[in-house]
């Protein structure tokens, strides 16, 4: 019996090696801004675009309503210095402004709250742009000098997986 559940495993193992060795490894491009002082690693088949001195927009060729922007603002913190109902009104304010402006609708935020770890502030929400259902975060970190955000939006359907790894590879220089 012993033997036999050693052989299922190995078997089992075997199979994962010959079905891992077809997929090919997402390589990744990485990215540094010397002004703002920080950096991230973005798949190598993504478009990387600067959409003004203090923001850039990063997205896969293949849908365009997945998209991560980061934007960095030169300033004293602005989070630090509101109550926590107030950073969470300011946060809501800025993403409906933004919304309303791609004409979206149905923004539904549901986080909106300090977090600790590499981000100060996180929201998530669903939105409606072009009648595609979107889901989204927006996430902030203030330094002494400089306001990070990200944003970033996917179909509520798919997923961005790999979205999520260029958020998880911000760093501050």
């Amino acid at each position: 019996m012993r033997i036999f559940v050693l052989l299922l495993a190995l078997g089992a193992l075997l199979a994962g090696l010959i079905i891992g060795c077809g997929q090919k490894e997402t390589e990744y491009i990485h990215y540094t801004n010397t002004e703002f002082g920080y950096s991230l690693d973005y798949p190598s088949g993504w478009n990387l675009e600067e959409l003004n001195p203090n923001e850039i927009g990063i997205s896969p060729r293949t849908d365009e309503f997945s998209e991560i922007q980061v934007g960095a603002f030169p300033g004293a913190p602005v989070l630090e210095s509101l109550t926590p109902e107030m950073a969470a009104a300011n946060t809501e304010a800025s993403l409906f402004l933004f919304f309303d402006m791609l004409k979206c609708t149905n923004l539904s935020i549901f986080v909106n709250e300090a977090v600790s770890g590499k981000w100060d502030w996180k929201a998530v929400f669903y939105v409606t742009c072009d009648g595609t259902s979107l889901l989204g975060s927006k996430f902030i970190k203030e330094t002494s000098s400089v306001t990070y955000t990200i944003l970033v939006i996917s179909p509520r359907r798919t997923g961005f997986a790999k979205g999520w790894d260029v958020i998880d590879s911000f760093e501050l220089e």
